[in-house]
């Protein structure tokens, strides 16, 4: 039995996953939706616990990376549905298997339940005294986290945004070659790593940092240590709000994952594998 799939036939599986994906009950996405939203704030949770404490920047998101893939893993391997990863059905509509508006239908479904995924996730969260951990360190670690996505600029966060889901898509990608548990989780784990090791964004992510970073703004020992720690004053704080989550944030970030996915792997991939030569069909038929 074949343990590896070649790129052309991780193509054709991707459309068959596409076909299924988008024929899910509407009920069954968003529900599976919700629980991809719970996957990925669980390890990012667990990614900023390990790594808010750790000194240099870059050091700290290698530790964070370490831990945040296996969101992804809990993703695939339990059965989930990921917007950023749902972006390689446009593999089934360019091989028209999927209707475009199925496809959409699938994203508007999955994007609203990772959202209420991760929402439901921090605001429980907030409930906890985690927040006020290490004398407050854990929650303005959250706050800080939040005020740099929240004052990003459109350009660099789409742009941010564009290589994150390249790397999420071709981890979803790498982990269809594989047959087995292990081989799945070692080829997808890494290009996770150097995602989050890179800072790229990520909307689903982004549906964990910023709203936990909101919900901390509610504990006052995260605040006064917001201060201490960033020098997050008031005027800053105020910057942190739903309003520029979904505005400033999510709205750049959603559309560079759209591009990352759809154009830089879906669509180079169908062209290679999967697009038909018209006059090589054409010599077939004369033939």
């Amino acid at each position: 039995m074949k343990e590896i799939l070649s790129p052309s036939e991780i193509a054709e599986f991707t459309v068959e996953v596409g076909v299924n994906k988008a024929n899910m009950k509407w009920w069954k996405q968003f529900i599976l939706g919700i629980m991809a939203g719970l996957f990925i704030s669980l390890a990012g949770n667990a990614a900023s616990v390990a790594g808010y404490g750790v000194s240099g920047v870059g050091t700290g998101k290698m530790v964070s990376g370490a831990l945040f893939g296996t969101g992804l893993i809990m993703v695939l391997l339990a059965g989930a549905e990921l917007f950023t990863g749902n972006c390689l059905v446009s593999m089934a509509v360019l091989q028209r298997k999927v209707k475009a508006v199925s496809m959409l239908r699938n994203w508007i479904l999955v994007y609203m339940g990772n959202l209420a995924g991760g929402v439901l996730y921090t605001f429980l969260m907030g409930q906890t005294t985690q927040m006020s951990m290490d004398g407050g360190a854990m929650g303005a670690y959250a706050i800080n986290s939040a005020y740099s996505k929240c004052t990003m600029n459109f350009i660099p966060a789409f742009v941010m945004g564009i290589f994150c889901n390249l790397l999420v898509c071709i981890a979803v990608w790498v982990s269809y070659s594989s047959k087995n548990v292990v081989g799945k989780i070692a080829a997808m784990y890494f290009p996770i790593w150097i995602f989050v090791t890179s800072g790229y964004e990520h909307c689903v992510a982004n549906m964990y940092y910023i709203p936990m970073g909101i919900f901390a703004k509610l504990n006052d020992t995260a605040v006064d240590a917001a201060y201490t720690i960033y020098g997050l004053d008031a005027d800053k704080l105020s910057q942190v709000n739903w309003s520029n989550f979904f505005i400033t944030n999510l709205i750049p970030v959603t559309l560079g994952n759209i591009v990352g996915g759809v154009i830089l792997v879906g669509a180079v991939y169908w062209l290679v594998y999967l697009k038909k030569d018209k006059k090589v069909e054409d010599d077939i038929k004369t033939n």
